[in-house]
């Protein structure tokens, strides 16, 4: 695709920032699945493609915000960035940008080249101000080491080390014939995020992406995401969940306090095609998860335990640790998913 002449505004920018980016460039193409909302696996994650035009178009919308680009030659790219939520807590606002502004972009093209589209690192505002997503810079969480708490309630934010490690060896993990046909023939058409439709658990607790807000009461305990605004109610009490339930994508939860110990088990979830969405196991009617909840002695993080059986999909039960950090200084930004807007990102 034809280059336009760098404008003389930007290129200090583009020098100042290569450095960086080419960095950044090589951590996602050797973490690919941990950079998920979409799929990413559209986009050639390790090389960068600068991109100069002017803003046709700036959309503040969810599931993604997002910003047509025209080339001074006329084409116009589709630049995809993430949700509203985390476009806010990255420094981003509706005003961020306007048409006609003229900006200087660093993105992931789309593999397929025919396609003017391409996945966001950076883009220069019209100020000066270099912005991006923090889902590109995942270490980059804000975390308060002064905030500590006596329980579960409250706000949280996922770890990411463990979140990304949580991707990686689900990506890895036995499965049976139709959970390896099912993950051979994902592509990000079948995105049921497109869809507008939440994740389940237990990936909707393993994205360190989102904040979690946990409410405490003695008959049941309320744990509400920002993305797509997915609530959970845990029925507090029961050790067997009551027949006929009707299933849906977050699944019927009990729980009950063993000690410290919050213990949430799930069951009669809805078929999914992608709980995770860029690796793309389905998950079936069969799958049962138990989460178990504690609260680190130093009252700033709580350690979670994962045991996830999914045997129409899984050659063996799956495990893994994950953690929340207190977070009261943070509020949740409801994601209120547009379908008109995310099926622009089908694949």
């Amino acid at each position: 695709m034809k280059k336009i002449d760098p404008r003389a505004t930007l290129r200090s920018i583009a020098c100042l920032s290569l450095k960086v980016l080419l960095l950044t460039g090589a951590h996602l193409a050797a973490h690919p699945i941990a950079y998920a909302h979409h799929s990413n696996s559209a986009f050639d994650l390790g090389n960068i493609f600068v991109l100069e035009g002017t803003v046709a178009q700036f959309d503040w919308t969810n599931p993604h915000v997002y910003l047509v680009i025209e080339e001074d030659n006329g084409t116009e790219w589709l630049i995809e960035t993430d949700a509203v939520a985390v476009m806010t807590r990255s420094g981003w606002t509706r005003d961020s940008f306007v048409a006609g502004d003229l900006v200087s972009a660093r993105i992931n093209r789309d593999r397929d080249l025919t396609k003017a589209h391409g996945l966001l690192l950076s883009i220069q505002s019209p100020d000066g101000e270099q912005l991006v997503s923090i889902n590109r810079f995942r270490d980059r969480m804000n975390y308060d080491a002064n905030a500590i708490t006596t329980d579960l309630s409250g706000v949280w934010q996922g770890d990411q080390s463990l979140s990304r490690a949580f991707s990686a060896r689900m990506n890895e993990h036995p499965l049976t014939e139709r959970g390896q046909a099912g993950k051979e023939a994902y592509d990000g058409s079948v995105d049921p995020g497109a869809d507008c439709v939440a994740w389940p658990t237990p990936w909707l607790v393993a994205s360190g992406l989102y904040l979690k807000e946990i409410t405490l009461s003695e008959d049941v305990v309320v744990m509400k995401g920002e993305f797509y605004n997915a609530e959970r109610t845990i029925h507090m009490g029961l050790r067997e969940h009551p027949d006929d339930i009707e299933r849906t994508v977050q699944g019927h939860s009990i729980g009950w306090w063993d000690g410290d110990t919050l213990v949430v088990d799930t069951r009669f979830f809805a078929d999914h095609r992608s709980p995770i969405s860029n690796i793309g196991i389905p998950s079936g009617a069969m799958k049962h998860v138990t989460e178990r909840y504690t609260l680190d002695d130093d009252g700033r993080r709580v350690s979670i335990e994962i045991f996830l059986e999914d045997p129409e999909y899984l050659a063996e039960p799956f495990t893994a640790n994950l953690a929340l950090h207190y977070s009261p200084h943070l509020e949740l930004i409801g994601i209120e998913c547009d379908p008109e807007v995310a099926t622009r990102f089908r694949r």
